[in-house]
């Protein structure tokens, strides 16, 4: 028994409209990983970690073709040896601030306050520069 043209044509219809679904999931997907692959430890190179201080607490910027984003997070050596950027938050931000390694007003707050309470080095970086933070006044430092 042969099928009418009009039964062939809905049955590839069918079976685009699922092609199409599963395409729309992968990229529903994607924009998910797009907004939030921030959160991944990162491993730093050598040079890319500059020669600072390990364990540091860090703000570390990149740029894609249309945002700069401020990525906030602690710069350790893993116990295998390689130097680890674990990701705290993110902030977008203008690209000036990168070029000028200028603190973003929300993370440039917490990496005040966490360097102070946890009493470790803290840095601003973008490509091969960077800038360190600086503790406040003794009389403003919080301790808890």
């Amino acid at each position: 028994m042969s099928i009418t043209l009009e039964e062939r044509l809905n049955e590839q219809l069918c079976a685009l409209e699922q092609e199409n679904r599963i395409l729309e999931e992968k990229l529903e997907d994607r924009k998910y990983h797009d907004d939030w692959h921030w959160r991944q430890i990162r491993q730093l190179s050598e040079a890319e970690n500059l020669d600072l201080p390990i364990p540091r607490m860090e703000i570390r910027y990149r740029i894609d073709k249309y945002n700069a984003y401020a990525d906030y997070g602690l710069v350790i050596k893993h116990m295998l040896n390689h130097i680890d950027f674990i990701p705290i938050s993110s902030t977008r931000v203008s690209k000036e601030y990168a070029d000028k390694l200028n603190l973003p007003h929300r993370d440039g707050a917490h990496i005040i306050h966490d360097k102070e309470n946890l009493a470790l080095p803290a840095y601003i970086v973008y490509k091969d520069k960077f800038k360190e933070v600086s503790f406040k006044n003794p009389q403003e430092r919080t301790n808890y």
